[in-house]
């Protein structure tokens, strides 16, 4: 929409205000310099968002716990499993499928717990809560039996998605999921 203005008086007055700048045009031009500082302040303003943004996301031992049905155990667990599965290359192959195979004294130890809370614990919740991605299986006899722990990586991954996104969830609503159990 277009105003005519058809008193020299009015044009007079609004040349006057457009020469001194203080009109809200859309096509008002900043200078380069202006411009360039404008947007050095919106890349820092995103980069801080990204940064709050990571350091405000659930741990993975944090993911780990709550895809191992809520116990800080048998996702201390899952953990040391995830990170062996990391850290172990070539796994064993048994049965078509890539295993780890430690006796369960040495799983106990180097997932920082106690042989009562492995075995009574985080043993059979992570069997329970965890058999969409985790598969164990003692296989072997006397000193020779062994933990065999196959990790399926593609259903974990979507599993810690998961808890991560309601462990955000949670915290957002004012509640804890880690302290329901």
């Amino acid at each position: 929409m277009s105003i005519i203005i058809k008193s020299p008086k009015a044009k007079a007055e609004m040349k006057a205000i457009l020469e001194k700048g203080q009109t809200k045009a859309k096509t008002a031009k900043t200078t380069t310099t202006q411009q360039k500082v404008a947007a050095k302040i919106t890349a820092k303003a995103k980069e801080a968002k990204k940064t709050k943004s990571r350091l405000s996301a659930p741990s993975e031992l944090a993911r780990c716990r709550i895809a191992a049905g809520g116990d800080i155990r048998a996702g201390q667990f899952l953990y040391r499993i995830t990170f062996l599965w990391r850290a172990i290359n070539p796994k064993l192959t048994r049965h078509g499928k890539e295993w780890l195979a430690m006796p369960r004294e040495e799983w106990a130890t180097s997932s920082g717990l106690g042989w009562s809370e492995f075995v009574n614990y985080a043993l059979p919740l992570l069997r329970k809560h965890g058999q969409a991605y985790v598969e164990i299986h003692a296989w072997g006899r006397g000193k020779d039996k062994k933990l065999w722990v196959s990790l399926d990586q593609p259903a974990l991954h979507s599993a810690l998605a998961e808890a991560g996104y309601e462990i955000k969830i949670h915290e957002q609503n004012g509640l804890s999921l880690l302290d329901q159990k």
